[in-house]
């Protein structure tokens, strides 16, 4: 009985719960096939995930937008192929979307355990 009461508590405690999204900033990218803006945005879940290509070099592809936007990288996703970078405006965002080696932009989320 107390080993399934801790396995509720666990598998319980590892549920992500959405939290609330505030209004999301205008990103509309100004070219023909924008890479996609996925998730909700939410002001206490600052900055975003920027998907690289499969294909492109990621090492390469990510020092380019970090040197080309003046990217503030938070960290580096190896497994996601990705990067996670701070807040940024509506524009750098349409522009990122842009690019050809970015294959999406995340919005960073908050998630509570329950």
């Amino acid at each position: 009985m107390v080993r399934m009461r801790m396995f509720l508590y666990l598998l319980c405690s590892c549920i992500a719960v959405p939290a609330l999204a505030g209004e999301q900033p205008n990103a509309a990218a100004p070219c023909a096939t924008p890479a996609k803006l996925d998730g909700p945005w939410d002001e206490r879940g600052r900055g975003y995930f920027i998907g690289i290509k499969a294909g492109s070099n990621y090492r390469i592809a990510s020092a380019r937008l970090q040197s080309k936007f003046h990217l503030e990288v938070q960290r580096y996703e190896l497994a996601l192929h990705a990067i996670l970078v701070a807040d940024l405006p509506a524009q750098t965002i349409a522009a990122l979307r842009c690019e050809p080696d970015v294959d999406y932009i995340s919005y960073n989320a908050v998630a509570h355990t329950i």
